[in-house]
């Protein structure tokens, strides 16, 4: 996966301009400065690494148990 730039971000909105989002809300999707805030870059990827996981390979969980009450 190739990385997020704003000029992507930029294009996505032009396609979709459901929110008016300034070169500072994209900046700090492309490049977090906060500290606070993930990268949407480390998000896409993690959402990817998920995608690919084959459920077919995944064991099945064990029994649940509802907690006892009282």
């Amino acid at each position: 996966m190739r990385s997020i730039s704003r000029d992507t971000l930029r294009r996505i909105l032009e396609e979709f301009p459901t929110v008016a989002w300034g070169e500072t809300e994209l900046n700090e999707l492309v490049a977090p400065s906060f500290g606070v805030i993930t990268g949407f870059q480390h998000l896409l990827t993690e959402v990817k690494g998920l995608a690919d996981v084959d459920l077919g390979d995944t064991p099945m969980a064990g029994a649940l148990h509802r907690p006892s009450r009282r």
